[in-house]
């Protein structure tokens, strides 16, 4: 007798552990950031190595003005790649969702 209420309240017990672990699964989730965002980081960070490559009159900075120059050209061209994929890529779904 002792033993099937034991394994009755281990069964209870796991039906507890269960639905706790699933409402911590439910309310752990990260939080979601907007899809331009990638890209506007990436359009910021090369805007800024440009300035330190093309327009920046640091002479510290005379060292690095290659660097920046490739660096803020390959970064701005992979911002507008990915602005247009990202952007691509909404109209799509959103054309999905009018279905």
């Amino acid at each position: 007798m002792n033993l099937i209420l034991s394994d009755e309240n281990s069964a209870d017990n796991k039906q507890v552990h269960n639905k706790k672990m699933d409402k911590e699964k439910k309310t752990t989730a990260p939080p979601e950031i907007g899809p331009y965002v990638f890209p506007a980081v990436l359009a910021a960070f090369g805007l800024w190595c440009l300035y330190d490559g093309f327009l920046s009159t640091n002479p510290d900075m005379q060292d690095y003005l290659l660097f920046n120059k490739i660096a803020g050209i390959v970064l701005v061209l992979w911002a507008i790649v990915d602005f247009y994929r990202t952007r691509k890529q909404e109209n799509k779904s959103d054309a999905k969702k009018e279905e």
